[in-house]
């Protein structure tokens, strides 16, 4: 039997929908007012509420039934149990659903695929899915593997509950073969050393720290979309990297620097 720790963990005091760096504030931002929402994982109801309070009418789906009792007061009904194993014939209509909202939840599922697939047929003809996804291809996370390490946390990029991990490509590969356009993707930042897990800036020779700033995504923390169904996706290819374009841009700037360097301490002798 799989552990569930407790989604208590992932409660917020506080959202400041004014912060787009923020992929609550995203998710609430992309779902709207007035609509009929079914959240998956909703832990305590944090963002349930905001939604009950924007005119939305709010189904949670909770596996923690502890945090799910304490959601269930902004929703209009609440599921309690795991959401790959769920008759969700059971609570919701078809073409019932105005968004869906899967919350940094895809990454912590088996088969998020399969459950892609089966859940599309709950929206509405103009209904869509709200998701974001932690970014595996954060640069701490590089630096960290360079290292010899793959660093679980509690919380975060690598929260230890994760069974999947997306980076960009992943995103766009799944929500194709499982028949959805992704339309207006954004993310939220966070700076190569400054998450959880913990670089030590320091101790990276600076041609590697901007060889690693220079790759795409780099800095990127959550990645925050919509997903619309559709029988013929026509979603962007995302190109491979060109490592070699990259590496002599990070070498120029660093020898850029070495030399503005050099000559501080030049005109500092004087």
């Amino acid at each position: 039997m799989i552990e569930h720790l407790s989604s208590k963990r992932y409660e917020t005091s506080t959202i400041d929908l004014e912060n787009k760096n923020n992929s609550q504030s995203l998710i609430v931002e992309f779902t709207g007012r007035n609509k009929r929402v079914l959240e998956v994982g909703t832990s305590t109801g944090y963002i349930s509420k905001i939604l009950k309070d924007r005119g939305n009418r709010v189904v949670g789906i909770e596996i923690d039934e502890e945090a799910g009792e304490i959601a269930s007061q902004y929703c209009e009904s609440m599921i309690i149990g795991d959401i790959e194993e769920l008759d969700l014939d059971k609570y919701i209509e078809t073409f019932s659903i105005d968004v869906i909202i899967f919350g940094d939840v895809l990454e912590h599922l088996r088969w998020p695929k399969r459950l892609l697939e089966k859940i599309k047929k709950y929206l509405t003809p103009n209904g869509c899915l709200v998701v974001s996804l932690p970014n595996i291809c954060h640069g701490d996370i590089l630096l960290n593997l360079m290292n010899g390490s793959f660093c679980y946390t509690s919380k975060g990029l690598l929260d230890e509950t994760h069974f999947r991990f997306f980076g960009r490509k992943n995103i766009f590969n799944i929500f194709n073969m499982c028949g959805y356009n992704i339309r207006n993707l954004q993310t939220t930042t966070a700076p190569v050393g400054a998450t959880e897990q913990k670089i030590n800036m320091k101790k990276i020779p600076l041609i590697l720290q901007k060889f690693i700033k220079a790759l795409p995504d780099s800095n990127v923390y959550q990645f925050v979309f919509e997903a619309v169904p559709c029988k013929s996706p026509t979603n962007e290819i995302v190109s491979d990297v060109d490592f070699n374009r990259l590496l002599g841009i990070s070498v120029k700037e660093y020898l850029k620097d070495r030399v503005r360097q050099c000559y501080k301490r030049e005109s500092a002798e004087l």
